[in-house]
């Protein structure tokens, strides 16, 4: 019992540091975006020698895995605060999709040296989305799944209302990168709104 108490005791140590130099990384990133920025600049936000950080993470790639994760999945459970069952399903998707997007060009401006460094190297965009696919697809299929209870959308089977869950994510993150990336949409809302009801109509 003692010696679990002890390990416990040390998972919560690590989990300490760690998070401690992802919040390092958020002010590292946002001064020297990610070309530029080293671990050594890293180390520093964070209060850490660098062979500290070097224990939790191999190298900034790494680093802003773990701060992109963390973000994103503070923006999915806002997101999520917006869906209901009672709601329609074209009222959930543009909810959903419009919070989402207020929450990405909030983190657009904040993080502007960052996000041109990834504009740069679309690979290190689709990197850092896959960290909130599963995540995400699990909300949507909920929309999807009350959307059928209520009926407001047809009757699927378990492979077609993955299939549109997975559609949906994908059309919508295209749409999403267009908005916030490269600035086309500049009246986005009506888009979103325009989408989310012809995509109840299709279905019902």
């Amino acid at each position: 019992m003692e010696k679990e108490i002890i390990k416990e005791e040390r998972e919560m140590v690590i989990d300490g540091v760690k998070e401690e130099i992802i919040e390092g990384a958020i002010s590292a990133f946002k001064k020297y975006g990610y070309t530029k920025v080293t671990m050594q600049d890293i180390s520093k936000e964070a209060g850490k020698v660098r062979s500290t950080v070097y224990k939790y993470f191999d190298n900034k790639a790494e680093v802003l895995n773990a701060m992109c994760a963390k973000t994103m999945a503070s923006i999915l459970n806002d997101c999520a605060e917006v869906i209901s069952k009672r709601r329609s399903l074209s009222a959930n998707i543009e909810q959903y999709f419009r919070r989402k997007l207020e929450k990405i060009r909030v983190l657009v401006v904040n993080y502007e040296l960052l996000v041109n460094d990834l504009k740069a190297d679309p690979s290190l965009i689709i990197i850092q989305t896959r960290c909130m696919m599963n995540e995400e697809l699990l909300l949507i299929g909920n929309i999807i799944s009350w959307a059928i209870e209520n009926e407001d959308i047809k009757p699927l089977n378990d492979e077609d209302r993955a299939f549109l869950a997975e559609t949906l994510q994908t059309a919508f993150r295209s749409f999403e990168m267009d908005v916030i990336l490269f600035g086309r949409f500049p009246n986005y809302e009506e888009k979103l709104s325009w989408l989310a009801q012809m995509l109840q109509k299709g279905l019902s």
